[in-house]
């Protein structure tokens, strides 16, 4: 009896285990952000946008042809939004406005 209760412990534990790696698997999102010009833009940018639950990385590329930097983010959360992006640019929204957000893939 003692064995089979171990056995089932150690299973729940392994399945446990195994569910929360695969929750924290990193998601990667693409976009476009609108406003960001320069380095302190981007810098600004980014440091609104790592305050999201679960955001591990965030890249802006500014592009050389004026066309939108695009906006690329790394998160544990398999939910982020275009709006939640925005809440968390706060005032700076006015300047900054994120035009897309999407789930590409994981990494």
């Amino acid at each position: 009896m003692k064995r089979l209760l171990f056995g089932l412990i150690a299973i729940f534990t392994s399945l446990s285990a195994i569910q929360a790696a695969d929750a924290a698997q990193p998601v990667r999102y693409e976009g476009r952000i609108a406003g960001v010009v320069c380095s302190a833009c981007s810098a600004s940018v980014k440091e609104a946008l790592m305050s999201l639950e679960g955001v591990k990385e965030v890249r802006i590329t500014v592009s050389q042809d004026g066309s939108v930097p695009r906006l690329e983010i790394t998160s544990t959360s398999p939910h982020l939004t275009r709006e939640a992006a925005m809440k968390a640019l706060g005032s700076a929204a006015a300047d900054y406005q994120v035009q897309s957000l999407e789930k590409v893939s994981a990494k």
